[in-house]
């Protein structure tokens, strides 16, 4: 196992972090650590001073409303355990929860990361708008033996009711276990609620909004689909305890180790190091996955901060190099793209356990000088504890560059103006699009753009199956390596909030937006509107969001068949 002989922090019972490549921010990075001990921000922090991050009286009264996740991990209420017992007495065995948006992202992080080893229902996550996914998650349920949940944000946004509303109905229509209520998690005001109330059996959890939906990994938003999905959510909130001591640690901030992570996070990105390119074993890659939405829904705003995306080892096909994929008569170099310059590497790995092709890549990266933090976790348990250090260094990280992390201002305004235009029906329309054929040359308009800002969003508006992920990265790849720029993955239609503050908000470049036909529909309940008016108005939002703004971007369509579709691109962009 390679990495660094000496950590930089060691919690010897769950996290240890190991750096490479740092020498020439080493004095920075001491600076800025003696000037946070002078401004007192620990101190500050856990103290809710919310003008660190922002000088307006108005502000800062929103930010206290959402500094709540200093205060967690929460504990489970009662009546969760009472719904668990009375859905196994029934024989339920599976979990539909539906969720989007931060809510999907804090269920999808604990499903994914639990693996086989936990015993709690099996979990179908709703999470995307896309219809036809929607349709057939709807469709496969075994009502007999599925239970039903969802959760709502205290800002109700349209993919949120218009899931709420679908799940309500499947669940109504079934009917086959009225007396076991469907679980809601939901702020108790929320309109929603009432209505979902006066449609079916509900049993409401009501969700504080204190901790803000981005933050509240840990609170009752996450730590309930973690229950659900069989973690012992008594044992996350003991793994996160010591580190949150760790992160109060104010005599030296170069040993609180959320302190010391966000600083360097800061320093670098000071230094044209604002692209940050994490790496993981397959156990870990749902934690690495949340970091990188997490940082950029955090820190992607007013045309700068971080960009942030994950580089998945591909698994190797037993009749091909693993450096290649077959699409069709195709083969294309898919290895994961090689971090950019402007790249700092954080490097994910479980004590004990060896991965060697991700061994070679993060040797091969120190061994260029890459800048490479490697965090090291005694088992999957510790992920609640690099949670608590992730949290403080965002907010560190905001601090030192001067943004307000809590804020979603762009994201606000994107469901408002969704919510006027899904009220116009003349106005559902989707913008002019190309065909694969004349992609390569209308990239190739933008390509100054790319080059130039060194970084090319893909916005994915498509059904998200295992073919069409294996075909968009190795669409991905090939624009990575004929740019050379980073080439970040962004699906709009699952993680609107980290779509909206990317695409939006964060520093300007050039975006290639791909979608398809949708091949299925569904009215939603009681609004007029049905879920494909909403993918094709959000698609139609954006587009004329970026046209707006003067950022260049491509929209390709790919008709009827995603996974054809994306084929020709890739032959067509070979060809030229």
């Amino acid at each position: 196992m390679d990495r660094p002989p000496q950590p930089v922090y060691q919690d010897s019972a769950q996290l240890s972090v190991y750096a490479a490549g740092l020498e020439a921010y080493r004095r920075p990075i001491e600076a800025m650590l003696s000037r946070l001990f002078d401004e007192l921000l620990v101190e500050r922090l856990w103290a809710r001073d919310s003008s660190l991050w922002h000088p307006s009286a108005e502000t800062q009264a929103r930010i206290r409303e959402r500094l709540g996740w200093l205060d967690l991990p929460a504990s489970l209420p009662p009546l969760l355990d009472d719904w668990l017992r009375q859905a196994r007495a029934q024989g339920m065995t599976d979990l539909l929860y539906a969720a989007t948006g931060d809510a999907g992202g804090a269920a999808r992080l604990w499903r994914d990361l639990a693996g086989a080893a936990r015993h709690g229902l099996n979990v179908a996550l709703l999470d995307t708008i896309e219809p036809g996914t929607v349709r057939a998650t709807l469709d496969a349920v075994a009502w007999e033996r599925t239970a039903l949940a969802l959760a709502v944000d205290a800002d109700l946004t349209p993919d949120q009711d218009a899931l709420a509303r679908l799940v309500v109905a499947a669940h109504a229509l079934a009917a086959l276990h009225a007396d076991l209520p469907l679980l809601v998690l939901a702020p108790p005001d929320s309109p929603l609620v009432q209505w979902i109330q006066s449609q079916t059996h509900a049993a409401l959890l009501p969700l504080p909004s204190n901790p803000g939906a981005r933050f509240g990994t840990l609170s009752l938003l996450g730590l309930v689909p973690a229950a659900l999905t069989g973690w012992d959510v008594a044992r996350l909130g003991a793994a996160a305890f010591e580190p949150r001591a760790a992160c109060r640690r104010s005599d030296d901030p170069a040993r609180n180790p959320g302190v010391w992570l966000g600083t360097t996070l800061a320093v670098l990105a000071q230094h044209d190091h604002d692209r940050l390119t994490l790496l993981a074993p397959t156990a870990l890659l749902p934690l690495a996955r949340w970091i990188a939405g997490f940082v950029s829904g955090s820190l992607s705003k007013h045309g700068r901060g971080f960009v942030a995306g994950v580089e998945a080892q591909r698994t190797k096909n037993k009749e091909q190099p693993a450096h290649q994929a077959r699409t069709e008569n195709v083969e294309l170099d898919s290895r994961p793209p090689t971090p950019d310059a402007r790249s700092l590497i954080v490097e994910l790995r479980l004590a004990r356990m060896s991965d060697s092709d991700l061994d070679q890549r993060c040797a091969a990266l120190r061994e260029a000088g890459a800048p490479v933090i490697t965090i090291e976790l005694a088992d999957v348990d510790a992920a609640a504890a690099l949670i608590v250090w992730w949290q403080v260094a965002v907010a560190t990280t905001a601090v030192v560059i001067g943004l307000n992390p809590f804020d979603e201002p762009d994201t606000a305004a994107r469901h408002a103006y969704l919510w006027r235009r899904l009220r116009q029906p003349e106005a559902r329309v989707q913008p002019v699009s190309i065909e694969a054929e004349t992609l390569p040359s209308a990239l190739e308009r933008i390509a100054p753009t790319i080059r130039s800002a060194g970084c090319l969003l893909i916005a994915a508006y498509l059904p998200p199956t295992p073919a069409v992920a294996e075909r968009l990265h190795a669409l991905r790849a090939l624009l990575h390596r004929r740019f050379g720029a980073a080439t970040v993955l962004i699906d709009p239609l699952r993680d609107l909030g980290f779509a909206t503050q990317v695409l939006h908000a964060g520093r300007p470049c050039a975006a290639l937006l791909v979608t398809a036909d949708s091949s299925t529909d569904a009215a939603v309940p009681g609004v007029g509107w049905t879920l494909d008016d909403l993918r094709r108005m959000r698609i139609a939002a954006d587009a004329e969001a970026w046209t707006r703004m003067q950022r260049p971007f491509v929209h390709v369509d790919l008709g009827d068949d995603p996974e054809r579709g994306l084929r020709r691109c890739i032959e067509r962009l070979i060809e030229t």
